[in-house]
């Protein structure tokens, strides 16, 4: 089966590859002398642009040495602007240390100020309730000494009606035990 399909082939398709080659002659003819014109075009390339590569590399030297010593510039005064920040920060640093130990110190001297101040007026207000009790107290004494004066009246007035009472009691005994003995 295979032979006949090979033969069923050949016979349909057996012409192709005679037409294959008579379309690469035709093809060769029309641009096989394109192979010579490209490689004489690639020489002529070479002549004109083949010093290139050289100026390329230069370029890139110059360039190179052109960016290490713009770098090195950079370096130099980025560490001259970092010297010079170092010292305004340093400038900065001390006089706001000196500031804040100014503050501090009047800081202090206001609150000492304050507390004195603070004291004084506890002493004035210490001194006018002391006044106050005092004035107080006066009255309170006095008031006290007639309550003790009334009491001590009274203590002696009541001490009479209880002799008399009890003088009155003996009499009243002194009768009934007569009576009683009688």
């Amino acid at each position: 089966m295979d032979q006949e399909l090979k033969s069923y082939l050949d016979g349909k398709f057996g012409g192709l590859d005679g037409k294959f080659a008579e379309m690469e002659a035709r093809f060769d003819g029309k641009f096989g002398g394109l192979d010579g014109k490209f490689a004489e075009m690639e020489t002529r390339f070479d002549g004109k642009f083949g010093g290139l590569d050289g100026k390329f590399a230069e370029m890139e030297t110059r360039l190179d040495g052109k960016f290490a010593e713009m770098e090195t510039r950079f370096d130099g005064k980025f560490a001259e602007m970092e010297t010079r920040f170092d010292g305004k920060f340093a400038e900065m640093e001390t006089r706001f240390d000196g500031k804040f130990a100014e503050m501090g110190t009047r800081f202090d001297g206001k609150l000492t100020d304050l507390e004195n101040r603070l004291v004084e007026k506890m002493r004035d207000m210490q001194t006018e309730l002391l006044r106050g009790f005092e004035s107080f107290s006066v009255a309170q004494t006095l008031r006290l000494r007639k309550v003790e004066a009334d009491q001590s009246n009274l203590d002696t007035s009541l001490r009479g009606r209880m002799d008399v009472v009890e003088n009155r009691l003996l009499q009243i005994e002194f009768r009934l035990g007569k009576a009683s003995s009688s």
